[in-house]
Order: structure tokens, then C-alpha cells, then sequence
């Protein structure tokens, strides 16, 4: 079980990490969240998760295919996902899922978030070309020493507010975590290390019970070889006192016959 939520929670912060810095962002959180049975991770960007001072035109970045979705209430939501390094906007695809972009989309086969956690990847364009982690535009170009892009990206990655999916083992179906990346692995952390220390000390509990009841079957069913001699010699010395007693007894029983004869 434990295993199980680490391996969520892994792709969960994945799923988060990939769609932080492109500035994917859900119009309507309710409905945009997948069914637990097709993603068994969701996590989405929350509506506040693009700083105040991001560039307005995130919400116009291309659509990457993740499509329309319709909550209880009617509410249609879209996901939109910057694809391009240099689209004029601070928002990129840093991480890319086995080098296609991610989108969180849920198509017949299932979340592309399930499994995430083994395919996310630097974009390969990036590793290529550095620069495009400073340089958002090419026409007009970057300013030399624009440091909007970096300061999105970490900002993204550590003030980004997601949504996790309770099984994850945080939060509740009604009210799942919501919170940055690192207040989901800190929060994530410390309750395995308390299971970690429930576990270690149910253990030692059940180690002691072991050993008790080891020692309770060894006093009872070991053999003293000791003092099982000192009974064997202590019967043969009984045995051979009712013998004695026995032959003076027929001695007498003799003697008395011959006396009446």
C-alpha cells in the first residue's frame, strides 16, 4: 500500500512539475479534475497557479489537444499548454512526456498521466538550445539580462498551487490537497515517515511477543539432560529399594511357612 502512494505521489509531482512552467491552467477546477478510475493520479494546475505577474497571453497559448470537458454543473473547461520555447510569453514545456509535449490529456487508452513518472524528460530542444531558458521571443528579441522566463519558471515550480488526487494518501475525495509542489512532498514526506515510525514500532512490538513466546515453548518443550538423569537414577534407586523391601519380605513368608510345616 505504502508503495503504491509513493509511486502516485511521484507521478503526481511529475504531472505538476511538467505542467507548471507551461502554464497550463484549468478554467473551471470541478469539472476539468478526471475520474479517478482513468487517471489514478490527477493533478491539474489550479486557476491561481500562473503568478499575478505572468504574461496575460498564457491562457491564449495554443491548445495541445487535451480537449473540452463538461462538469455536474454545466461548466465547460479547457486546458490550454504552451508548446513553443519562443512563443512570446514567459510560459514553456520544460518537461516533456518521452518527447512529446504533455497536456494531461485523457483520451480512450487513458490519462497521459498514468505512468508519467517513467517518461518525463528535459524538452529535448531545450537541451539543445539553452538560451531558450532566458530567451521567450525572438521578434522583438529578449532584452540581454531578461530574467522573466527564470523567474516564471521558479516561481512556477515552487509557489503553483495543484490539486493531488487523495490517492496519493493526503487529503480526501471532498477535499483533496491543494498546494505548491513542495508543500505536497513535504506534507507527503512526513506522513511516510510517521507510517515509517508506526511500522518500526508495531514491529518491535510484535518482535517481543515472538521472543516471549519462544522462550515459553523452549522452557516447555526442551529437554535438561541433567535433570532428566538425576530422575532416571533417583526411580532406579526406588526400583531397587522396593526390591530389597520386596525379598526380605518373601524371606519372611518363607521362614513362617517352614514354621507351621
Amino acid at each position: 500500500m505504502h508503495f503504491q502512494k509513493i509511486t502516485l505521489a511521484i507521478t503526481a509531482v511529475a504531472a505538476a512539475s511538467a505542467l507548471a512552467c507551461t502554464g497550463a491552467h484549468e478554467a473551471a477546477t470541478k469539472s476539468a479534475t478526471p475520474d479517478l478510475q482513468a487517471a489514478p493520479v490527477p493533478v491539474h494546475a489550479d486557476v491561481g497557479a500562473v503568478p499575478t505577474g505572468a504574461p496575460a497571453t498564457a491562457t491564449t497559448t495554443p491548445t495541445t489537444g487535451s480537449g473540452t470537458t463538461t462538469g455536474g454543473s454545466g461548466t465547460a473547461s479547457t486546458t490550454t499548454t504552451a508548446s513553443s520555447l519562443a512563443g512570446g510569453t514567459a510560459q514553456l514545456p520544460l518537461f516533456t512526456d518521452a518527447g512529446s509535449l504533455y497536456t494531461g490529456k485523457i483520451t480512450a487508452s487513458g490519462s497521459q498521466m498514468t505512468g508519467l513518472a517513467g517518461r518525463i524528460t528535459v524538452n529535448p530542444a531545450l537541451l539543445g538550445d539553452p538560451s531558450k531558458l532566458t530567451v521567450y521571443n525572438t521578434s522583438p528579441p529578449t532584452p540581454s539580462g531578461d530574467t522573466t522566463r527564470a523567474d516564471f519558471i521558479y516561481s512556477q515550480l515552487t509557489s503553483g498551487s495543484f490539486t493531488y488526487s487523495p490517492q496519493t494518501g493526503l487529503g480526501s475525495a471532498t477535499t483533496p490537497f491543494k498546494g505548491t509542489i513542495p508543500s505536497f512532498m513535504q506534507q507527503f514526506l512526513s506522513q511516510q515517515s510517521n507510517a515509517s515510525a508506526t511500522a518500526t514500532q508495531l514491529q518491535q512490538g510484535q518482535a517481543v511477543v515472538v521472543s516471549t513466546l519462544q522462550q515459553k515453548f523452549n522452557s516447555t518443550s526442551g529437554v535438561s539432560i541433567d535433570t532428566e538423569m538425576a530422575n532416571l537414577i533417583a526411580l532406579q534407586n526406588s526400583y531397587a529399594a522396593n526390591a530389597h523391601v520386596m525379598s526380605v519380605v518373601q524371606s519372611m513368608m518363607t521362614t513362617l511357612l517352614q514354621v507351621q510345616g
